[in-house]
């Protein structure tokens, strides 16, 4: 299976596997993890504005909705008095 690596943890991880000694392997550990969390609250965060974005939309079409019925209710009031 193929993935899509981000070219900066690509080359931080180049980086620390030059170091043979098993602090470079824990910086390494560490640095994917911090890389890690730092996706996921991208992730989050554009999460969140897409929901924002979306209860904006469900509003605006249920002020529209309302709007449409009152406009046929005053239509059929027109028809029904004429």
């Amino acid at each position: 299976m193929e993935f899509i690596q981000n070219p900066h943890i690509a080359a931080q991880t180049t980086h620390l596997q030059e170091l043979d000694d098993s602090k470079g392997k824990h910086l390494l550990i560490l640095s994917i993890v911090n890389a890690s969390e730092q996706l996921i609250e991208n992730v989050n965060n554009s999460l969140n504005a897409l929901s924002k974005a979306l209860d904006y939309m469900e509003q605006r079409t249920d002020n529209i909705l309302i709007q449409l019925r009152a406009l046929l209710e005053s239509n059929r009031e027109l028809r029904h008095n004429n």
